[in-house]
This record gives structure tokens, C-alpha cells and sequence, in this order.
């Protein structure tokens, strides 16, 4: 097969494991029908669509790459290696046929066939510690039935908040059919709200529970529908995958599903998603802004992990309190990125160049409210007329030889007087006190009467 230049151009850059995947493939009659530098590759990489599923070996992970069994509306499946820059894509599966009456009435038929859990149960117990009996029964008694060490494993104290630590789901693993229906009652009726029934609600894995998961994806809390994510991700649309992680890097916070967020995002970042991360890496908190920034470097190509230690002291300039700092670290960042960055970059110098083109029409209209005026000298009669359109002011002033210095008499400042046929208006103690200081002014700086005194 004669490929063109420009894509073998593209093959080049591809690392040594999927380059020679891909060279089995098109020996194999394979060929590539989309050549592309978005999602699911970071703008650094690029995603290698086939035409056809592979051909040249199983559906299957191993010899240096892994396979994602992805089966979404855009790809079916998902070939990359651990740096998840470049990938080879399947093309997305026929839609499956529409179903049949028959098929309708069996999704609606209750789910009871659960396999016997006994043969498990017994080989299950005997890896489990049976832990302290502390959990009594109404009659005061220990519980030391399954259901009741489940029950022991979901009161959290600070150890297990601190390292993380689930619930026994061993337990799970070891229990009869009763006893699971009596742990998914249990956690139904917590209606997820801690990211450990998320967990063991994945566990049981039953209809009711993975019911429960869907349900939990809408929770007010970040944390819960990230975890969804985590731990039952077959249950998660793309779509609203995304919406969810954009919402988390928006509003939570690093104990509160940030961290697992980012996590993915390592892995899984459309363009919703790099957006959402130019944004927050500028608006949000300084200590968000900071792992932000380092995501946004390592998804560019310009770091070695999402958050290259190496590059520390930059990262850590985005956790600055003032605005113009924080910008100014932002516009740095975009530049190391390089054009994909440029349109965020712009938007923040077009709102800097914004706020001066304002400042320079608050400083005209400033201007333009101060009315235009000149101090004449009437050496004759020792006193300073102001002059501004309309009216006039006298103020008097003695030259004094002996002290060597000028001197406004302040308490002789007249109202407003009228031209021509205007009446004379009285001026108020404000417009006194800002006439006063004109004058002084312009006759140190107009007459150059430097030693002038001003006195009440």
C-alpha cells in the first residue's frame, strides 16, 4: 500500500510499540480512515483511526501497549501505551438491532436469577479476619453475622478517613444471597452519600445497585459522581462524563473529588475538558490554579507528568493574591504552550486592554469636569482674581518683604461673581476649598510664586 507523504509524515512520530502495531495492521489489509490531533490524544499526540478492528491480533492488552474496549458512539475500541499521547482507534460498532416484544418484556422482568454465592461464601471466609465484635443486636447481644461485621466496616474514624479506606467488600464477596440483599437495603438507604457506598454499590454490582450509581450521578456533591466514575464506569455516557468533570474542576475542591477528577483527566480530556482547565488555571483559587497549570503543561507535551516537579516554582507562581500577578503567570503558560493556547491568552489581553481603554476615558471625563480657569495678579490692590467661564472669585494676598514670602489671605475669598448683568451666587464651603487650591496652584506653578503661604 503507497501511503502519501504527509501521512507517513504523521506515522513518524508515533512511538515504537503502536508505529509497529499499526505497520501489522495495513500489512494485514488494514487501512487508516481518519488521521486526527484532538480527543481522545492530547493536542501534543495524535489518534490513528482504522477502518477496521484489528486484524493483526487479538482484541487484547499486552506487548508494551494496553487496550480500552471503549464502544462508544465515536470509536469502539482504544490502543495506546502508558504516556497516552498517541492511540490507534477502532472504528465504532454497528448499532445494535432493535428489540424484539419478547426482548422488551424480559428487560422488565425482575432480576432474581442470583447465582448461588455458597461455594465462594465458604472458600471467601476463610481469608477474612474476623474482626473485633463491637456491633450488638436490638436484645444487646453481639453481631457477629456477616451482615453485621459489613455494618462494623462502615463506621469511619479518622484512620481509615485519613488513608482512604472503604468498606470490607471482601465481605461482600463472601455473602449468601440473603445477606447481600440485606447490604444492598443497607447502602440504598444511604442514598450515596460518601464515595465508600459508591464502592461497595459497585460491589454488588445488582440491578438495584447499579440503579442506585445512575441515580447517584446527578448528587450535589462533585465527589459522589466522580466516583461513579471511577467505580462504575460502564455506566457513565460519555457526555455526561464529561459535563461531570467539567463540573468538578469548576467547583470542587481537592477533598471533595478534585483529586480523583484530575486524575482522569489525565487520561480523558476533550476539548470541554482543556477549556475548563485554561479557566479555572486563571479564576479559581490558588492552590487549584496551581495543579491546573501543571495538568495543562503535562496534557501539552511541556512537562513529564501532570505535575513535573522539576517545573515546581513556576506552577507555584499561580498561587498569587493579586490579579495582575496571576495573570501575568497565566500569559506565561500559554506561551510555553504555544498556539493552542493563544486563544486564552487573548481573551485576557483583550480584557487588559479593556480596562485601560476605560481608564483613559475616566481620565478624560475627569478632565473634562474641571472647568478651565486662570489667576490674574492685580498688584494694585493686592488681590488674585480667579477666572472661569461665566464667573469670577477675588481672594487678597500680601507680599511681604520682611518675611520674604507671598501670602493668601484665605478668609477674604469672595462668592461667585456674575459677568456683565449675573448676579453674584454664594459659593459653597466645598467650592471654597477647591477654589482656594486652584489658585494655589496656578500661582506656583503659572507665576512661579514658589514661597506662597496660604493663611485662614
Amino acid at each position: 500500500m503507497t501511503l502519501p507523504d504527509s501521512t507517513r509524515k504523521e506515522m513518524d512520530a508515533l512511538p515504537p510499540v503502536l508505529r509497529a502495531l499499526l505497520d501489522a495492521e495495513l500489512a494485514a489489509g488494514n487501512s487508516i480512515a481518519e488521521i486526527g490531533h484532538g480527543f481522545p490524544a492530547p493536542p501534543v499526540g495524535a489518534f490513528f483511526k482504522l477502518a477496521q478492528p484489528l486484524l493483526s491480533r487479538p482484541r487484547a492488552s499486552g506487548e508494551g501497549f494496553t487496550y480500552y474496549n471503549r464502544n462508544s458512539s465515536l470509536y469502539s475500541g482504544e490502543i495506546t501505551d502508558s504516556k497516552r499521547f498517541f492511540f490507534l482507534l477502532e472504528p465504532a460498532a454497528p448499532p445494535p438491532p432493535e428489540p424484539n416484544m419478547d426482548d422488551i418484556r424480559a428487560a422488565h422482568t425482575p432480576d432474581d436469577q442470583i447465582p448461588d454465592h455458597e461455594q465462594e461464601r465458604t472458600r471467601a471466609l476463610k481469608k477474612i479476619l474476623l474482626p473485633i465484635a463491637q456491633t450488638k443486636t436490638e436484645d444487646g447481644a453481639h453481631d457477629d453475622t456477616l451482615v453485621g461485621r459489613f455494618r462494623r466496616s462502615m463506621v469511619i474514624d479518622y484512620e481509615k478517613w485519613h488513608d482512604g479506606v472503604g468498606y470490607d467488600l471482601d465481605l461482600i464477596k463472601a455473602a449468601s444471597r440473603d445477606e447481600r440483599a440485606e447490604i444492598e437495603r443497607i447502602l440504598i438507604g444511604r442514598d450515596a452519600s460518601d464515595w465508600r457506598d459508591v464502592e461497595a454499590l459497585a460491589a454488588l454490582n445488582s440491578t438495584a445497585a447499579q440503579k442506585a450509581l445512575t441515580e447517584a450521578l446527578n448528587s450535589s456533591k462533585p465527589e459522589i459522581a466522580v466516583a461513579v466514575m471511577n467505580y462504575a464506569p460502564e455506566l457513565v455516557p460519555e457526555a455526561t462524563r464529561i459535563r461531570t468533570l467539567v463540573s468538578a474542576l469548576r467547583k470542587a475542591n481537592f477533598y471533595g473529588g478534585l483529586s480523583r477528577a484530575l486524575e482522569q483527566v489525565e487520561t480523558f480530556h476533550p476539548p470541554a475538558i482543556i477549556e475548563e482547565l485554561f479557566h479555572g488555571a486563571l479564576e479559581r483559587e490558588g492552590g487549584v490554579g496551581v495543579h491546573f497549570a501543571a495538568m495543562l503543561m503535562f496534557l501539552h507535551g511541556k512537562a513529564e507528568s501532570a505535575f513535573d516537579w522539576s517545573q515546581r516554582p513556576f506552577f507555584l507562581r499561580f498561587n498569587a493574591t493579586q490579579r495582575d500577578e496571576r495573570e501575568a503567570v497565566f500569559l506565561e503558560l500559554c506561551e510555553k504552550i504555544g498556539a493552542r493556547a493563544e486563544p486564552f491568552a487573548q481573551k485576557v489581553r483583550g480584557a487588559r486592554e479593556k480596562i485601560v481603554e476605560e481608564e483613559k476615558a475616566q481620565a478624560i471625563a475627569a478632565i473634562a469636569l474641571v472647568p478651565v480657569f486662570a489667576v490674574e495678579i492685580d498688584a494694585a490692590h493686592e488681590r488674585l482674581i480667579y477666572r472661569e467661564p461665566g464667573r469670577r472669585a477675588t481672594v487678597a494676598y500680601v507680599a511681604s518683604r520682611k518675611k520674604g514670602r507671598r501670602e493668601i489671605r484665605t478668609n477674604t475669598l469672595s462668592d461667585w461673581i456674575g459677568l456683565g448683568s449675573e448676579p453674584t451666587v454664594l459659593m459653597s464651603a466645598e467650592e471654597k476649598t477647591e477654589t482656594l487650591a486652584r489658585i494655589a496652584d496656578y500661582c506656583r506653578n503659572c507665576h512661579g510664586w514658589l514661597d506662597l503661604k496660604m493663611i485662614g
